[in-house]
């Protein structure tokens, strides 16, 4: 969804759901049941199971989080703010735009069994950046040239990463 102001950009891409994150825990708890001493740590109440099951909460709380959640990106005369979260609730993280560098389309990328989604990036003190994952390169194509074309500081003193 894209929403144009006159003096702002406001870009909402959400995330697809993916609950891949639960195949670790999942594998964690088999082999704690199969295995003596942590199924009695983590299944017999003993002091200290606690901790394990809010550790398993925190990762699944994570995953949960990251699988719903959406990425803003607005941008404005200063600079651009990428905020990840739900219902507006979220991290979010500002970039001066004139230190934002080779603004561009990362095509998706599969290495074995990992997949890494495609994404619009851009670099910021020589770190890249990347933002609305899962974006088809059309879609991408449009939102940059867009920013491009609203915002010509955009990389004005920017300092690009060599990946």
């Amino acid at each position: 969804m894209l929403e144009i102001e006159p003096d702002r950009l406001r870009i909402i891409a959400p995330r697809r759901a993916s609950f891949r994150f639960l195949i670790g825990p999942a594998f964690a708890l088999v082999i704690a049941w199969f295995s003596p001493k942590l199924h009695a740590f983590l299944y017999a109440g003993e002091p200290g199971s606690g901790v394990a099951w809010f550790f398993f909460s925190l990762v699944i709380a994570k995953g949960v989080w990251d699988a719903t959640s959406r990425d803003i990106i607005v941008v404005e005369e200063k600079g651009l703010s990428l905020n990840r979260g739900i219902l507006g609730l979220g991290w979010t993280r500002r970039y001066p735009l004139c230190e934002i560098g080779r603004l561009r389309w990362v095509p998706p990328v599969q290495a074995g069994k990992n997949a890494i989604p495609s994404c619009i990036a851009f670099d910021s003190q020589y770190m890249p950046v990347g933002c609305a994952w899962e974006i088809g390169e059309p879609q991408a194509n449009e939102i940059i040239d867009l920013i491009k074309s609203r915002f010509p500081q955009i990389g004005t003193e920017t300092k690009v990463s060599v990946f």
